[in-house]
């Protein structure tokens, strides 16, 4: 992978911030596992390809994804499951209106 960053990142000028490279490989369509690399690295000022390369190595990965993201997507899947909840209640809660409207007339 760390091959990939470097094809991707070729062309950022560095010194950059973190923010910067994830948002140039946002604007320039990598892959979302490199976006994902890219997104786990430490909040910081990179001097050059090689200090991003570097910084990679040390981003602790389950399964070729950082666990950084698998961390981020639980919790997604988690929000989404409380809206999932919060939908159904709420279609509940006005079927049930829409019956007693009914029953009134």
């Amino acid at each position: 992978m760390i091959k990939r960053v470097e094809e991707y990142l070729d062309e950022v000028s560095f010194p950059v911030p973190k923010k910067k490279i994830v948002n140039y490989a946002k604007l320039h369509h990598v892959p979302e596992n490199i976006l994902d690399a890219l997104l786990a690295l430490p909040e910081q000022s990179y001097g050059s390809l090689q200090e991003v390369k570097e910084a990679l190595l040390t981003v602790p990965f389950d399964d070729g994804i950082p666990k950084k993201s698998i961390a981020k997507m639980e919790e997604e899947k988690v929000n989404e499951q409380q809206k999932m909840k919060q939908s159904v209640n709420l279609h509940e809660f006005t079927q049930m209106g829409d019956e007693e409207n009914q029953e009134s007339v």
